[in-house]
């Protein structure tokens, strides 16, 4: 089945959040942790074709 999720050990998820993960906060549960820069073209929440997965393009936010 093809979706928009990435899977990395039998775990799907959210390519942003799974690179912002990987590079900058391990213990980041989901999408809602995380508010995209002023800048981003690509940002998750302007729901474009394509999405910036640059963890350095995301600030990490409480919930």
């Amino acid at each position: 089945c093809l979706d928009s999720k990435l899977q990395v050990s039998h775990r799907k998820g959210l390519p942003h959040v799974i690179y912002c993960r990987l590079w900058r906060w391990p213990d980041l549960q989901n999408h809602q942790e995380l508010q995209p820069g002023d800048r981003c073209e690509y940002a998750f929440h302007l729901k474009k074709d394509q999405v910036c997965v640059n963890p350095y393009h995301y600030t990490r936010v409480e919930v």
